[in-house]
């Protein structure tokens, strides 16, 4: 197992455990970005950014012990 760092931005706290905005998970290595968000309960259709170190994923990236990803919400304007 490894140890990932998330930090959940706006809105999206509110479908995560807890309500939390920060948690840190023990995952099986290589575990992609997309299991990460399912596994919070959280609507991938709702996250607009996925950070990992600071960076732009994609869903599909494979997460690495001591990685921090971050999860930005969809915003609406006009």
């Amino acid at each position: 197992m490894i140890t990932i760092h998330v930090r959940i931005y706006g809105h999206l706290q509110h479908d995560a455990p807890e309500q939390k905005a920060k948690h840190t998970l023990e995952v099986t290595p290589g575990t992609k970005v997309a299991e990460v968000i399912e596994s919070l309960g959280i609507p991938r259709a709702e996250v607009a950014f996925r950070l990992v170190n600071d960076k732009r994923v994609s869903d599909d990236h494979p997460l690495e012990d001591g990685d921090e990803v971050g999860l930005v919400p969809v915003i609406a304007g006009g």
